[in-house]
């Protein structure tokens, strides 16, 4: 337990928040006696906040409610419990801006039938055999061949130490084999952008909705948690499968670069598009409608 965790218990043991005690498992609420150890509760459940959801009993207490106003944006919540008890608030925005930063390396992001976890290291070699697969290589990549398994294990290795890419593996939600990659990269606090990337491994994992999904969800975590603004990408015009899921998923086109990649002796169009915070949380209402 941290210094600041006792600051936040002791203000919880205070008479004015009666006797409700903090949950060891879920961060907040009434339980059966534990006292705080955990700050922030991380459930995947809800499509408007995919890293941190607060079901309606842990929002009963003042922290759990400072944290799930923020989450949420709701700037009447956050109003009155300013009013109600300003110290509590405080710490809690200490405690939720400090476990989010902690957090951001090693979450693991749940939706619909898919994680997207933390990459191993005893997956890279995987990763190698895909990166250097040619059909993979012709559908996605922009180097000049297919990248060989040592260079894919540099690749990795620079985006774990990278702070401008957030990078996961696509998981079955009982598999410890990943079945693809997902990316957020040139991530840019200054303007709120990323560009997005995807590849799925095995071709017996192709169009049966995961790679659908995992976008859906790393959406989700780019829009309410990283709070951007904007996130774009770019697709070869031969990739059809690609392009009609972006479309569906609500990617704009925007434009392209001609004859930007060559393959087979014939240089091809490279096509760019986006999808906007508004434009992604207006298709998240009316699917929640």
């Amino acid at each position: 337990m941290t210094d600041l965790d006792l600051q936040l218990a002791e203000h919880l043991d205070s008479p004015a928040l009666g006797s409700d005690h903090v949950s060891q498992d879920s961060g907040f609420g009434p339980s059966s006696g534990q006292r705080l150890t955990h700050v922030v509760h991380v459930d995947q459940r809800s499509a408007s906040a995919p890293a941190i959801f607060f079901n309606r009993h842990e929002r009963d207490d003042a922290v759990g409610a400072y944290i799930f106003a923020e989450t949420q944006r709701d700037d009447a919540v956050r109003y009155h419990l300013h009013l109600y008890n300003f110290n509590i608030a405080r710490l809690a925005q200490a405690r939720y801006i400090e476990r989010m930063k902690l957090a951001r390396k090693d979450q693991v992001i749940v939706g619909d039938g898919i994680e997207l976890r933390p990459h191993a290291r005893r997956n890279y070699e995987l990763y190698g055999r895909w990166y250097s697969n040619p059909t993979i290589w012709h559908l996605t990549s922009w180097t000049a061949e297919p990248l060989r398994p040592r260079d894919v294990e540099r690749l990795f290795e620079d985006r774990e130490a990278s702070t401008t890419e957030r990078s996961f593996a696509i998981h079955l939600p009982e598999s410890q084999k990943p079945l693809g990659i997902i990316s957020l990269m040139n991530i840019s606090k200054a303007h709120a952008s990323a560009d997005l990337s995807i590849i799925l491994g095995d071709s017996d994992n192709r169009a049966r909705g995961y790679g659908t999904e995992a976008i859906r969800t790393i959406l989700d975590y780019a829009f309410a948690d990283l709070r951007l603004h904007r996130v774009g990408l770019s697709v070869f015009d031969f990739n059809d499968a690609a392009l009609k899921t972006y479309e569906r998923l609500g990617f704009q086109r925007e434009g392209c670069l001609r004859g930007a990649v060559k393959r087979d002796e014939t240089h091809r169009d490279a096509i760019l598009m986006s999808i906007l915070a508004p434009e992604w949380n207006a298709q998240v209402s009316q699917q929640h409608a």
